[in-house]
């Protein structure tokens, strides 16, 4: 039990001559609708392809400005998992290494991560790994729903009134903030992870 305490300006179209243009013959239509469809698909995967690399890029990204600071302290309730309808401090929880994930049921790379987190906390029950929900409309019992319909045991806080997110200045979601035992933020990652980037920044011992 936890311890209380994100163009160029289109063309403009010419006005057709006020004769109207010789329809082209039958047998070019067919050609000049699928060159047309040919060129409507690869702009758009052309635009598909700009949107992914954008994001995945913003998703790869490591850097937060309170690496190295002291991690502010919050109390809130636990809404779903282990522990629920506790009061947490994360100030109370010095001497564990504490994960924090800030997340949301309707972020995909969100969704996509629990399991991983799930694993890791219970391959590693002396690191706390703690959610912390930013859907401040939602109920309570809509996120220990969502929470446990995602597979998490692991306890998750709701931030209602949107104060830990601004603290931490989350920008993106979902956003992993790695707490030594000594209170300072060791590490972050603001996307998607998985149980190898775990492994790979979270002391565990």
């Amino acid at each position: 039990m936890i311890e209380p305490t994100p163009r160029p300006e289109p063309a403009r179209a010419t006005q057709p001559e006020e004769s109207a243009p010789e329809p082209a013959p039958a047998s070019s239509e067919p050609k000049s609708d699928l060159r047309g469809v040919v060129h409507a698909l690869g702009a758009a995967l052309l635009a598909f392809g700009l949107v992914m690399a954008f994001t995945s890029d913003l998703c790869s990204a490591s850097q937060h400005p309170f690496v190295g600071r002291a991690a502010l302290s919050f109390t809130s309730t636990i809404v779903g998992g282990e522990d629920e309808g506790d009061r947490i401090v994360l100030d109370g929880l010095r001497g564990h290494v504490v994960v924090l994930d800030f997340w949301a049921s309707w972020c995909p790379p969100c969704r996509a991560s629990i399991p991983a987190l799930e694993a890791f906390a219970q391959a590693h029950p002396d690191v706390i790994v703690l959610g912390v929900n930013v859907e401040s409309e939602r109920p309570a019992s809509f996120v220990r729903s969502a929470h446990a319909s995602l597979g998490a045991s692991y306890p998750t806080v709701q931030d209602q009134d949107g104060r830990i997110q601004a603290a931490y200045e989350i920008t993106g979601l979902p956003t992993i903030l790695v707490i030594d035992a000594e209170g300072q933020i060791h590490d972050a990652h603001v996307g998607g992870i998985d149980s190898a980037w775990l492994e790979a920044h979270v002391p565990t011992e």
